[in-house]
C-alpha cells in the first residue's frame, strides 16, 4: 500500500493507494483514492474497505463494496459490485451494476439500474432506467421513465415518456401523456392530456380528460369520455 497525497493516509489491507490530498483508503485490497493529474482536485477522498474500488472526484466516497467508481464532486458509493456514482452529487448505495449518471441522480439498489437524468431516482429492481430529469422508477424490471418528472413505480416492461407521467405498475404499459395516469393492468395505453387508465387489458385513452376504469380493448378517443 502507499500514502503519496499530502496528508493522505493509507490504514491497512494490501496494494492501496491514497494520491489525492486528504485522501483515505482505511482498508482491502487494491483500492484508490485520488489521483489523475490535479491531486487536489481529486482531495479528500475516502475508500473504507473492499477491493478494486476508487474515489476520483473530489470529496467523493467509496465505503465498500467491488469494482466500484466514485468520480463526481461529492459523489458517493455505500457498497455492492461495479457500481458507478459518476456525476457530480449522485449516490449509489449497493446492488450491482447500477449507474448514477445525472446531477443528484440516486439508485438505491437493485441489479443493473441506471439514473441517468439530473435529479432522477432509481429505487431498485432490474435494469430500469430513469432517463430523463427528476424522473423516477421504485422498482420492478425493465421500466423506462423518459419524460421529465415521470414516475414507474413497478411492474414489468412498461414506460412512462409523458412529462409528470404516472404507470403504477402492470406489465407492458404505456403513458405518452402530458399529467397522464396508467394503474396498471397489462399493454394499457395513454396519450391524452391528463387521460386516465386505471387497469385492465389493451385499453387506450386518447382523448384530452378522458378515462377508462378496466376492461379490456377498450378506447376512449373523445374529450372527457368515460368507459
Amino acid at each position: 500500500s502507499l500514502s503519496v497525497g499530502l496528508c493522505s493516509f493509507v490504514g491497512g489491507g494490501n496494494c492501496n493507494v491514497a494520491c489525492g490530498v486528504n485522501s483515505v483508503v482505511a482498508g482491502g485490497n487494491s483500492n484508490l483514492a485520488g489521483g489523475g493529474t490535479n491531486a487536489a482536485e481529486q482531495g479528500h477522498t475516502f475508500v473504507g474497505a473492499g477491493c478494486k474500488n476508487t474515489a476520483f472526484g473530489c470529496e467523493s466516497t467509496v465505503v465498500a463494496g467491488f469494482s466500484s467508481r466514485s468520480t463526481g464532486q461529492r459523489s458517493f458509493v455505500g457498497g455492492g459490485f461495479c457500481n458507478r456514482s459518476l456525476a457530480n452529487f449522485t449516490t449509489t448505495v449497493g446492488g450491482g451494476d447500477n449507474l448514477a449518471a445525472g446531477v443528484s441522480a440516486v439508485v438505491v439498489g437493485g441489479l443493473g439500474n441506471s439514473s441517468c437524468g439530473d435529479g432522477a431516482f432509481v429505487g431498485g429492481g432490474k435494469r430500469n432506467l430513469a432517463f430523463a430529469n427528476c424522473s423516477s422508477v421504485v422498482g420492478g424490471l425493465s421500466n423506462l421513465a423518459c419524460g421529465e418528472g415521470s414516475t414507474v413505480v413497478g411492474g414489468v416492461s412498461s414506460t412512462a415518456s409523458g412529462a409528470c407521467s404516472f404507470i403504477g405498475g402492470g406489465e407492458g404499459n404505456v403513458n405518452s401523456g402530458v399529467n397522464a395516469f396508467v394503474g396498471g393492468g397489462c399493454c394499457n395505453i395513454a396519450t391524452g392530456l391528463s387521460s386516465v387508465v386505471v387497469g385492465g387489458c389493451k385499453n387506450r385513452a386518447s382523448g384530452t380528460g378522458s378515462t377508462i376504469t378496466g376492461g379490456i380493448s377498450s378506447l376512449a378517443s373523445a374529450a372527457c369520455a368515460f368507459i
